[in-house]
C-alpha cells in the first residue's frame, strides 16, 4: 500500500504571514489539526493545533488571550515548525506509519517528484488503511 492511495489531496495551507488567530480559525473550520506553511508554493514549515495551544514566540506574552481573542499580532511564521518530515506519494504506508510513530507526530506532508506539496497523510488516514487491510485479509 502506498501513501498516494490514502492521503488527503490538496490540503488546506497557509502562508507564514497569516496570524495565529486566523490559522486557529482555519483549523476549527476544516476540522483539521495541522496546516502546512507555504511560501511561494514551497513547503517551509508546518503549524499544528498543539503549536497554537502553546506556542513559543520570540516576543513576550503576558496572556494568550491577546493572541486568540484580541488581535492577530503573532504570525504563523513566528511559531511554525521549520524542520518538517515529509514523504512522497510512492512511500509505502508502513514507512509513513513508522515515521509518525518514531517522531511522535500526527501528520506528514506529501511532496511530489517535482517538490510540490500535493497532500497530507495523518495518523487517522493510516489507521483507516490498516483497518481496511485487516478486513480485506480476513475475508
Amino acid at each position: 500500500m502506498l501513501v498516494k492511495n490514502w492521503m488527503k489531496r490538496n490540503p488546506v495551507t497557509v502562508e507564514p504571514e497569516i496570524g495565529v488567530k486566523a490559522a486557529f480559525q482555519l483549523l476549527k473550520k476544516h476540522s483539521i489539526r495541522q496546516l502546512p506553511v507555504l511560501k511561494d508554493g514551497v513547503l517551509i514549515g508546518i503549524v499544528t493545533d498543539r503549536d497554537l495551544r502553546r506556542p513559543e514566540t520570540n516576543g513576550g506574552i503576558t496572556s494568550w488571550d491577546e493572541v486568540y481573542r484580541l488581535e492577530d499580532r503573532f504570525k504563523v511564521g513566528d511559531i511554525m515548525q521549520t524542520e518538517v518530515l515529509n514523504v512522497t506519494e510512492d512511500t509505502p504506508i508502513e514507512e509513513a506509519a513508522g515515521l509518525l510513530l518514531k517522531h511522535k507526530i500526527n501528520s506528514l506532508p506529501v511532496i511530489s517528484r517535482d517538490g510540490k506539496l500535493i497532500g497530507i497523510i495523518t495518523t487517522s488516514d493510516i489507521l483507516g488503511a490498516f483497518v481496511w487491510l485487516y478486513k480485506y485479509e480476513k475475508s
